[in-house]
């Protein structure tokens, strides 16, 4: 763990040459050590030479992912299992970067990406990369700057993705409206009841009531955990949070696992 430690250029250059040929550690983290691109440039090298790293949290730090070497890592390594990039500054350009190289990618299970910039322009080709990608299991988006539009284009990629089992859309600008038409798939079975998906988390957004009939129709042999924010009212304004939420976490416990 070498977490919260200013490791600086030179330092991080050091560490990663040394760890080139390293065929003992399988998980590194680096977070919080105020990485920009240019240092994670020796990450990207690292991760397209060892082949024994399965785990790489790079949480906190400022990497924007603008000069292509995140996507040409993931092209080349096969063997990364959890990558964690949250709370970075990977806004369009650096997005569209990552995302096609998480397409070239076919060994990540678990990938963060909450508390970037990810927009409705660039989760295009992050659901290019979710329709070929059948190895990722877990993927959070939450703390991102996605629309409806987007959360539902992710969605859909289920009817092809049956690996996802994960999928975290929370505290993204979702409209209450928006909420019901993610769970269409499911009702329509247009995403099969075999495939992997059991749990999604639109935590922080509001839902109207018509959301929860349509949770209750979901059929009773689909295992699925959907997590949602406060309820809001018909014409709008919220229900009382505090209340409902201490409500909410039986009701989804006891009534909305299908």
């Amino acid at each position: 763990d070498l977490s919260s430690n200013g490791l600086g250029e030179r330092g991080l250059a050091g560490l990663c040459s040394a760890l080139l040929n390293n065929n003992s550690l399988a998980k590194l983290d680096l977070s919080h050590n105020s990485i920009t691109d240019k240092e994670a440039a020796f990450v990207c090298k690292l991760l397209e030479n060892n082949i024994h790293l399965k785990q790489l949290i790079l949480s906190k730090n400022a990497i924007e992912c603008n000069d292509g070497g995140m996507e040409s890592a993931l092209g080349y390594n096969d063997t990364l299992e959890v990558l964690d990039l949250s709370w970075n500054r990977i806004r369009e350009e650096g997005a569209n970067s990552l995302t096609k190289g998480l397409y070239a990618n076919n060994g990540l299970k678990d990938l963060d990406l909450s508390w970037n910039g990810f927009s409705d322009r660039s989760c295009q080709g992050l659901v290019m990369a979710l329709r070929k990608n059948f190895v990722l299991e877990k993927l959070r988006l939450r703390h991102n700057r996605m629309s409806g539009r987007s959360a539902l284009a992710i969605v859909q990629t289920l009817q092809q993705n049956s690996s996802l089992t994960t999928l975290d859309l929370g505290y993204n600008p979702i409209e209450s409206k928006d909420t019901p038409a993610l769970l269409e798939p499911f009702l329509k079975d247009a995403i099969p009841s075999g495939h992997g998906i059991k749990d999604v988390d639109l935590s922080g957004i509001a839902v109207p009531p018509q959301f929860l009939v349509s949770l209750a129709r979901l059929q009773t042999g689909r295992l699925l955990r959907v997590t949602y924010g406060c309820v809001a009212a018909p014409d709008g304004v919220r229900q009382g949070q505090t209340s409902f939420n201490n409500r909410r976490h039986q009701l989804v416990e006891r009534t909305f696992e299908h």
